[in-house]
């Protein structure tokens, strides 16, 4: 499920340089790798190709309008987009839980 929602990210992404024109080497690559990084919690940050357990995560708004100006993204498309995978995530949280409580009894 994680691999999924990860591939979603960046074919979305992929779908946004595209439209935008991103040419120079390594630019594209630079933009996928800021704008989600997904750490060993699962949780998509937005830390400018870090990995940092305790970084900001997207619903940080500032630093993601901040990002999505500095690369001319759409804030309100992208937000969305991370709206999804946090909600995709608390449900396969709620999922393992029930499965957890479902084998202990």
């Amino acid at each position: 499920m994680k691999k999924l929602a990860i591939t979603l990210h960046r074919t979305y992404l992929e779908r946004i340089l595209e439209e935008r024109n991103f040419t120079e080497p390594g630019e594209r690559k630079q933009i996928l790798s800021s704008i989600w990084n997904i750490s060993e919690t699962g949780c998509a940050s937005i830390l400018n190709g870090r990995r940092d357990m305790n970084g900001p995560c997207p619903n940080d708004k500032s630093k993601l309008s901040e990002f999505c100006k500095h690369f001319s993204l759409p804030l309100d498309e992208v937000a969305e987009l991370e709206n999804k995978h946090l909600e995709a995530k608390e449900r396969l949280r709620q999922k393992k839980l029930r499965e957890l409580n479902e084998n202990n009894q």
